[in-house]
């Protein structure tokens, strides 16, 4: 199964499982539990020569539900039926939006996403750094100690900054940093 899944585009990609091959009867299902609400998906592959083609149209996975999902499969020969506990039988994929109709979507990293929030924390703490604790009513606040703030930033940024050259990589443009060598 892959990682993650565009809801609106075709799903395609092929698995081997030389112990269960398609053309020895086996069907390869495949079955996506949503962690949180929604339905789960099943998936059944086709055969295509010893391998099992996994597929679905776009206009299928148009009607997938975005969010985290957790998968298990499973081979079918009549009425047996084998599955196991480890990969390749079990794992995790997302389902990301579709880009055709989304209205809005964070496409950022947890990382990126946490250290928004301290740069915003410290722009706020930098404003009224005069202000430790208040309290209001029954409603207490009490600011975060800006060093622990400064240790997790730079902890994030560090993840943040090593996720983005990854993306270069993977496209292709270069991670951003120069090897020099003197012959």
């Amino acid at each position: 199964m892959r990682d993650r899944i565009i809801a609106g585009d075709t799903l395609d990609f092929v698995t081997t499982l030389p112990d269960y091959p398609a053309s020895g009867g086996y069907t390869l299902k495949y079955r996506l539990s949503p962690r949180t609400s929604g339905s789960a998906i099943d998936i059944t592959c086709t055969a295509d020569g010893d391998a099992h083609r996994c597929g679905a149209a776009a206009s299928v996975t148009a009607t997938w539900a975005a969010g985290e999902y957790s998968w298990s499969c499973w081979v079918e020969k009549g009425a047996e039926r084998y599955s196991g506990t480890a990969y390749p039988w079990r794992g995790e994929c997302t389902i990301l939006p579709n880009p055709a109709t989304t209205t809005t979507y964070d496409a950022r990293s947890p990382a990126r996403k946490a250290l928004d929030s301290i740069n915003a924390a410290l722009a706020t703490y930098a404003e009224k750094a005069h202000i430790v604790e208040y309290e209001i009513g029954n409603r207490r606040m009490k600011f975060a100690d800006q060093g622990a703030l400064l240790v997790a930033r730079q902890r994030l940024a560090a993840e943040v900054a090593a996720e983005d050259i990854q993306a270069k990589l993977n496209a292709g443009i270069g991670g951003g940093r120069k090897l020099q060598i003197r012959l």
